[in-house]
Formats: structure tokens, sequence, C-alpha cells
């Protein structure tokens, strides 16, 4: 059976599910087919493989005592520091001594204090934004910029509205802060994001009011913190749970770090990039049960922020999968050829901007907040084919609809030009005919494909058949 369902805790030290202390892990890190334990100090790990049961040890990349791991590039390390959590594309962040926030690379060629606190730091959180949230002294929550900018300091106080009678003054440091966390939420006004923290009553409240151990998750509300870094009210809503727990310090074997959400999940698993995904879905109309789901990522630095024309070319047949900008194949994946021929995707659905939710409709349709996710994106001279376009056809479509400038030609009239075949020399006197040979010279065309030319000069000739001179033809027609 896997540890995913005969351990519990995560990211900290995981128990076996039916009691037994004995049998610890220090710390664990997953992906999206895998969990990997780390066994002890020394950086040994076992991975268990999610969808095979495959389960292999080896030894973490560590830089001294190993007490988290994360994987990084297909590899696992491990750090001489707790909870780590990969911070910048390159970077951790993980708690040192119980007291400092260290940023370290992967390749440890950098090695940066980022904080260095007088009282125990808990529990830290990495947004978005590369901002850090850090529970210490006990009930504080401070919020950093990457550039260690304190950009407020909450202190969490005993009298909340909402949570206790306001004119019940308790004893300070009643309240204790263990976890903090990220929430996103649908909401009416759209997707929201804001921090939650959990704690823990310390002592016990008189007239049977609360009693210690007794936990309770509370909503943060940064629009609400005070200038003066500290203010009650930041604190819109907290609902007591009937669970009773003890806090224990990272260096604590018992040591539980509870996982409030799957944001800090989702946001490593799904992270933000500068990618244009193009994905497909085939189904084999002889299988209903095989299907093929196929991605290609596009940089978006590959192009400027303006109109391009963008193609999504399906070869059943050859068994390919092209994607074109402006013109250009940008990249290319093979499929089983001839296998999904005969899908019809006159029948299909296309979504542009998210993908599909469930039942064939996108999560914003589902949720009623069509709104919310496309941006800054207008769809102009949409095409569907029920064929596979050749590269010239797409080329042709690049160019409909843009404003050319003018063509002049000119063609030369009463005078000789090189062109001509001198076959006799008169003394005296020029020949009275002009020339009936001409070159056609297009500038500026920035074309550079040989076949899209000799196609394009194949129409030219035809057309300029119908308005030149009857005695006049085409010598040449040449790109520059």
């Amino acid at each position: 059976m896997l540890p995913l369902i005969t351990k519990f805790n995560s990211d900290s030290v995981i128990y076996d599910a039916s009691g037994n202390l004995s049998e610890t892990y220090v710390s664990m890190c997953y992906d999206k087919n895998n969990i990997y334990f780390l066994n002890d100090t020394n950086g040994s790990v076992t991975s268990y493989d999610t969808t095979t049961e495959d389960i292999s040890t080896f030894n973490a990349i560590k830089n001294g005592e190993c007490y988290s791991i994360l994987k990084y590039d297909n590899k696992i390390y491990g750090f001489d520091g707790y909870d780590a959590k990969q911070y910048t594309n390159d970077t951790v962040l993980y708690v040192k001594n119980n007291n400092t926030l260290v940023q370290e690379s992967f390749d440890r060629t950098l090695s940066v204090i980022l904080l260095s606190s007088k009282t125990e730091i808990r529990d830290y959180f990495i947004d978005e934004d590369y901002n850090y949230y850090v529970i210490h002294n006990v009930n504080y929550v401070s919020k950093f910029t990457k550039d260690r900018i304190l950009k407020y300091r909450y202190h969490l106080t005993p009298t909340l509205s909402g949570v206790f009678n306001p004119f019940y003054i308790m004893p300070n440091n009643t309240l204790e802060i263990i976890k903090i966390d990220f929430v996103r939420e649908y909401t009416t006004d759209g997707l929201k994001s804001y921090p939650i923290i959990m704690g823990i009553v310390a002592d016990d409240i008189g007239n049977n009011f609360l009693s210690a151990g007794q936990m309770f998750l509370a909503k943060l509300d940064e629009q609400y913190i005070g200038t003066d870094y500290e203010d009650a009210s930041a604190v819109s809503y907290a609902k007591f749970n009937t669970l009773i727990t003890q806090y224990y310090s990272y260096d604590n074997s018992r040591h539980i770090n509870y996982k409030l959400t799957g944001y800090d999940y989702l946001k490593n698993t799904y992270t933000k990039t500068d990618i244009l995904t193009f994905k497909v879905v085939l189904k084999n109309v002889y299988n209903n049960l095989e299907k093929l789901r196929v991605e290609i990522p596009i940089s978006k630095y590959l192009f400027q922020c303006e109109y391009h024309h963008f193609a999504f070319r399906l070869d059943g047949l050859e068994g390919k999968i092209s994607i074109f900008c402006d013109g250009d194949e940008i990249n290319t994946v093979d499929i089983p050829p001839g296998q999904y021929i005969f899908q019809d995707i006159m029948d299909e659905s296309i979504n542009v901007g998210n993908t599909y939710f469930r039942n064939n409709i996108s999560l914003p349709e589902f949720l009623n907040q069509t709104n919310y996710y496309i941006k800054n994106l207008k769809l102009k001279q949409f095409k569907i084919y029920n064929k596979a376009l050749s590269n010239n056809e797409i080329n042709f479509h690049v160019y409909n609809g843009i404003e050319m400038q003018d063509l002049v030609v000119s063609l030369p009239c009463d005078q000789r030009n090189e062109l001509d075949g001198i076959e006799r020399q008169f003394k005296l006197d020029t020949t009275g005919n002009k020339s009936n040979k001409i070159n056609l010279i297009i500038k500026n065309s920035q074309l550079t494909n040989n076949a899209l030319k000799t196609q394009l000069k194949d129409i030219l000739t035809e057309k300029l058949k119908n308005i030149l001179p009857a005695t006049t033809t085409i010598n040449n027609i040449e790109f520059r």
C-alpha cells in the first residue's frame, strides 16, 4: 500500500497511520506522480511512484545534514534547514536553527540570510509575487517583498471581533499562530487570493469559554492592515475547530506541518510562465476509451505585443501537429499517423484563453464568470478548415486583410533596354519598335521560401496577361 494512504502528515515528520510513532520520516516532497520521503538526516530518500507503485531508494544532493528535501530539474536536493520551499526559479527558502530564514540556490553558489529573528520562526509562506510571510514571536505575522522590504507586521491580539467578545480582555499571548497558508477562491468579483492563519489557544480561558489547545482558522484581510504595522481589524473572521492540538517546534521529532490548502502545490505545479500552450484532445472513433492529449508550448518572447497570425494544423494522415506564427513553423509534434483521420473536427468545440473544466465547458462558464479570464485579447479572422493546409496556403492567410502598399511598375517606352536582342545593325537610325520584354521587381517582400516565390510568380504571370499590352511579355519576376 502506498504511503500516501498509510501515512499521515506532510512536509515535516510523517507518522504511521496506525499510531506507531517509531516509524517516522524526517521530511517529504512530491510531484504529479511521485512521493519522496527523507528517511534520515544523512539524505537517504525513498521514492514511491503513485502510478506504478514502484519503490526506489537513493541519496539526495545535500549541503550538510539533511532536514528537508525538494525536487528540482528531475533531481532531489537536501537542505540543512526545515521546510524547504522553492522561491525563485532556481533558489529555495528554508528555516535554519528555528530562527533564521535562508535563501539558497540549487547549485549551492548562493546562500543568503534573508531574515534573522530574535524569536522562533514558526512558519512561512511564499506567494506568486515572491513576497514571503513569516510567523514569529508566537503571534506575529510579517510580510516582506523579495527585496526584503517590510510591508507590514501584524500582531494577533486576544480581543478579535468575531472571535471573542471584543470587551473581554484576555491575557497577552493567549493566542498563538502555528501555520500560515494562502487561499484562492472564486467570488462574485472574480478570483481572490488572501492569506489565512491557523492558531491555537495557549492557555485555558475562564467560564468554560475556550480550552488550551483548541484550534482556529482566521482570514488575514490585508486591505485593513494599518500603516502602523499592527491592526487587529486585519483578521475579518475566525472559526474555532473542535480539534485540540499542541505545537511542536521544527526540531522536535513530533513536529506537525498542517496542509491547510493546496495553494502551494498548485503554485509550484502550475506555475505562471510566459508561455502560450496549444492543446488538443483526439479520440479514436473505433475505440472511445482511447484518447490522445497533446500540448505544444510556445514562448511569448518569440513575438512582440501586437497582432499576430497563429495557425494550428492537424495532419492526421501524416501524423503531425504543427503551430505557425506569422507564417513561420514554430513547433511540430508527431502523433500516430492515420489513427485519427476520421475525427470530424467540425463537431468538436474550441476554446481560446482557457481549457475545459468538465462536461465540455470551461471553468469560467461553470462559475458564470466569463469576464475574468481573458483580458487584453482580441481575436479576428478566425477560420476552421476540414483539411490540413499547406505551408504556402498558411502564408497566404498571414497577408489576408493586411493593407498593402501600392505596387509601382516602371515600363520602358520609346527606348531600348538591355533585354533587347539586336538581330541587325542600322547605320543611320535605330529601330522604331520598343522592347516587348520586361522584368518585374517586387521590393521589400521579405520572402525567403523558394516554393512560395515560384507559386507567386505563376499567379502574377497569369494575372498580368490580362492587363499588359498584347506585344509585351514578362521576362522575369524578382523578389528583393
